[in-house]
């Protein structure tokens, strides 16, 4: 099938890899990503993102295949799950928190064909994982892992940045997300690109996100929220700083300097937000929607963010991984009104009773 065929037929799906190509060319010099000390527009992102899936697709790894990411948050573990969808692959981000056999359970239940994986886990994949897990067919390594495995950087440099050309549908699986394994082992949610992007276009409805509008992404990676937050602000234009650790000064500090629209975080860092000492010495007006999400945020709490960032309306998520994120909403105006609800369906979303 000729290029022109393949193209035509993309795009006539909802997938991850066309959308972030479409950007690329209606959008090409607007930033997309801010991370570390690198600033990404469409274009140097979609590109690097086709570098990764041609040197991936190069390797054999092919449309089904599972590529498993276990990264600190920055733009690698974005460009390894827009490039898995680009070849019809599923990624699958893993929670770096988890110990070696946690890790190595992970990979084994997904059938994980190919690994991508910071440095710092390199005594874990080369005393555990390599030795334990043969199906793996292809190691990258982000940092300086001193030849053991081929570095990121370089397969970006030396892979060619045209587009893969595999066709895609968006009824295709897109990613693996694990649970958090409370009740038992953590279990994949399976979804397809269809489920990620539609649920991104809801959500910014729901949260009233404006076009050209930016996100700080300050929570892990391996989490659907986060996840699905980024591709709202990639389908609508804007763009995304992303943070590879919390504290709350340099959180501050960052919302001071790159001025986000938008911040998600769980009650315990809000309370460490406002707990922050120096906190009066940091412009955060920028912010406009606030995020809640991940257990109960008390209305006293609710009361002390409102007192913090007077700008700002709180939004009060409830969701689940099986689900893309969030299910319901408890917007700013019913945030005292409703101490007790987890807000209404998101459109498209029923919520039964049981």
């Amino acid at each position: 099938m000729d290029k022109s065929r393949v193209m035509m037929e993309l795009s006539r799906e909802l997938v991850l890899g066309e959308i972030l190509a479409r950007q690329s060319r209606s959008i090409p010099d607007d930033t997309v990503f801010v991370s570390r000390d690198k600033r990404l527009s469409y274009l140097q992102f979609n590109e690097r993102v086709n570098r990764l899936a041609n040197y991936l697709k190069k390797k054999g790894i092919k449309k089904g295949d599972r590529l498993s990411i276990l990264l600190l948050n920055g733009n690698e573990i974005l460009e390894s799950i827009f490039a898995a969808g680009k070849i019809g692959a599923m990624a699958v981000p893993i929670n770096y928190r988890l110990i070696g056999k946690e890790i190595e359970y992970i990979i084994k239940d997904s059938e994980s064909s190919a690994l991508i994986y910071d440095a710092g886990f390199s005594g874990t994949v080369q005393k555990l994982l390599k030795k334990d897990i043969k199906e793996i067919r292809s190691y990258i390594l982000v940092g300086n892992g001193e030849g053991i495995d081929p570095e990121y950087e370089k397969v970006i440099d030396e892979s060619t940045p045209e587009e893969p050309l595999v066709i895609v549908r968006d009824r295709d699986p897109a990613l693996i997300m694990y649970t958090s394994g409370t009740t038992g082992k953590p279990k994949g949610a399976v979804t397809t690109h269809k489920n990620q992007l539609l649920k991104a276009i809801t959500f910014s409805r729901e949260l009233e996100i404006k076009e050209k509008d930016s996100f700080l992404c300050v929570s892990p990676l391996f989490h659907q929220g986060p996840v699905g937050l980024c591709l709202m602000f990639l389908m609508l234009g804007g763009h995304v700083v992303i943070m590879d650790k919390f504290t709350p000064q340099e959180v501050a500090k960052t919302i001071d300097r790159e001025k986000p629209d938008v911040l998600l975080l769980v009650p315990t860092m809000w309370r460490s937000m406002l707990q922050e000492k120096n906190s009066d010495s940091y412009d955060v007006s920028s912010l406009r929607v606030g995020i809640t999400a991940g257990a109960v945020a008390p209305v006293s709490l609710k009361k002390q963010i409102a007192e913090a960032y007077p700008k700002m309306g709180l939004y009060d998520c409830f969701g689940q991984t099986e689900t893309c994120g969030s299910l319901t909403v408890l917007k700013p105006e019913y945030a005292y009104t409703k101490p007790d609800s987890i807000g209404k369906p998101m459109a498209n979303t029923e919520v039964q009773n049981s």
